[in-house]
């Protein structure tokens, strides 16, 4: 659009921006989305940058811990994690104790990335067009630390090209200490 209001392009990381007369304003992110969005205690969801309300996760998106559900301290975990099919897919998962502070950490697998921010850790796509399910690793944390809470927020887009339509979805599952450690 030449009268100046918003002209939309790709740029570096595959981020899209927004032009106004004021500035520029990042709007989507395809890859490593801004970290704090889980939806845990103390963050904002997807819905920060996109449109639209948040819907529970349960029962349409799948977080399976490899060789779990209890956690052994120190053990490395695979998690497979799987959402609703769409054109344009993304999450960020994060792994908290009772006190909401990080625990354990995570490795990236294929189209994820890994990020800190604060004291906590995220994992995230680095990957979304026709991608519905990623894997990583997450190391337990050293010591035993009770109840943990995976908090999890996922973008189902429509891949229109801007925020309008897109579907947020969120969700939490515990994982429990193993009882015969």
């Amino acid at each position: 659009i030449i009268a100046g209001f918003v002209i939309t392009s790709l740029i570096n990381e595959n981020r899209v921006q927004k032009y106004h007369k004021d500035g520029v304003e990042t709007i989507l992110s395809s890859i490593n989305p801004p970290t704090g969005r889980t939806g845990a205690p103390g963050e904002g969801n997807c819905t920060s940058c996109h449109s639209g309300a948040t819907m529970s996760a349960v029962g349409l998106v799948t977080m399976t811990l490899d060789g779990g559900p209890d956690y052994i301290p120190g053990t490395i975990y695979p998690i497979t994690f799987t959402t609703p099919g769409g054109p344009k897919n993304g999450f960020q998962l994060t792994i908290l104790d009772a006190d909401n502070n990080q625990s354990g950490s995570f490795i990236a697998g294929p189209n994820t990335s890994v990020a800190t921010s604060g004291d906590r850790q995220y994992v995230r796509h680095a990957a979304s067009l026709g991608v519905e399910t990623w894997t990583f690793d997450w190391q337990a944390p050293m010591d035993e630390s009770g109840v943990l809470t995976a908090y999890f927020s996922i973008a189902k887009a429509n891949n229109n090209g801007n925020t309008s339509g897109d579907e947020i979805f969120l969700g939490s599952q515990d994982i429990l200490p193993d009882s015969e450690v």
